[in-house]
């Protein structure tokens, strides 16, 4: 079987994505035919989808080359969301390009860890004390909290503009 990517970049991402994901334990299936997807999503043909024993990940690469709405990714995203242990992601050469990480074990503090640094953070901030290195503290535990909760589940959002 010959897989085709639409692009060099696109081929580039996922050759990248393919080593990183079976580094860290992930089956990995290049471009999978509708029909063997654990689940039917009505004739869409991800770009790959990668396993373990606890969870399932379908990934799209560059869908900006590939005319998929913004409604149409977030159906999708939906659409596998209501199957327990797995996700959507959507990875495209910007991300690449800004050294985003399309990580699958964010290897993320415990909740209890965070609240533990949230309270080092308060004693910084305390009465003005060490006020501005405490907010940078404090901004970074919020990404943490946010990339936590992202993993967790899956928002919807709506664009702003029409």
């Amino acid at each position: 079987m010959t897989i085709h990517f639409d692009s060099v970049t696109e081929q580039t991402i996922v050759n990248s994505m393919l080593q990183q994901l079976q580094a860290n334990g992930y089956h990995v299936t290049l471009q999978p035919e509708p029909e063997t997807l654990p689940f039917d999503l009505g004739g869409y043909r991800p770009d790959l989808i990668a396993t373990n024993d606890n969870e399932g990940i379908i990934f799209e690469v560059n869908a900006r080359h590939l005319g998929i709405s913004v409604d149409k990714l977030q159906e999708l995203a939906e659409k596998i969301a209501q199957h327990k242990g797995w996700r959507f992601m959507l990875v495209t050469d910007e991300d690449v390009a800004n050294n985003l990480e399309y990580s699958t074990n964010d290897n993320l503090p415990s909740w209890l860890a965070l609240q533990t640094k949230l309270d080092t953070i308060k004693n910084l901030i305390q009465d003005n004390m060490l006020l501005e290195p405490g907010l940078l503290y404090l901004w970074s535990l919020f990404e943490s909290m946010l990339r936590k909760t992202s993993n967790c589940t899956i928002h919807t959002c709506r664009s702003i503009s029409r």
